[in-house]
């Protein structure tokens, strides 16, 4: 089983830490205990990195029947089919888009020697587990709710049990000259 458990940063800053997992999964040491990070960043031309285009796809998909709980029913009674098709239909976003992504494989990340494997995935992948588990984790904190999407993944950091996407995210500031911060859109 592959776990990813260290953080790699090219800043050389690490990420703050909790001491407990979400409710209903446990603190996992990518998380949460500060065991499972490397004593020094490692440098990113450090990290041998490969790609498999075709590796099979594997872990929950969308479609999976542990998903059906937080697929909403269409008006006929039927349920969409994915998360990420509810989305689409009843509040998508204005960019939304199954966009190619690098889907994490393995990594093995130590002071010694540090790999990644990727593969091919799509945005898609990474909404519908990750947000319906989201989604389904915010619905058992307000009501009764089951949890069992989350029960189908035990533990959220392997990557054998769902899809990883790695994505590269940028906040962008202006300031002007009133001091005000506004954000790009």
């Amino acid at each position: 089983m592959s776990t990813f458990s260290a953080t790699v940063t090219s800043s050389g800053r690490r990420p703050r830490t909790s001491t407990r997992g979400a409710h209903g999964w446990p603190a996992h040491r990518c998380s949460a205990d500060p065991s499972g990070y490397l004593p020094e960043p490692l440098p990113l031309d450090g990290i041998d990195l490969s790609f498999t285009p075709d590796a099979p796809t594997r872990g929950l998909r969308g479609d999976d029947p542990a998903t059906l709980g937080v697929r909403p029913e269409r008006a006929d009674g039927s349920r969409y089919a994915t998360y990420s098709a509810a989305m689409a239909d009843l509040a998508a976003p204005a960019v939304f888009e199954n966009r190619p992504t690098y889907r994490l494989l393995d990594a093995e990340l130590t002071a010694t020697g540090a790999r990644m494997s990727f593969g091919r995935g799509g945005y898609f992948d990474g909404v519908d587990v990750g947000e319906a588990a989201a989604h389904e984790y915010a619905a058992t904190r307000l009501s009764c709710a089951t949890a069992a999407l989350r029960a189908a993944i035990p533990n959220p950091t392997d990557t054998f049990q769902r899809h990883t996407n790695l994505a590269i995210s940028a906040l962008s500031l202006i300031r002007n000259s009133g001091h005000r911060v506004r954000d790009l859109q």
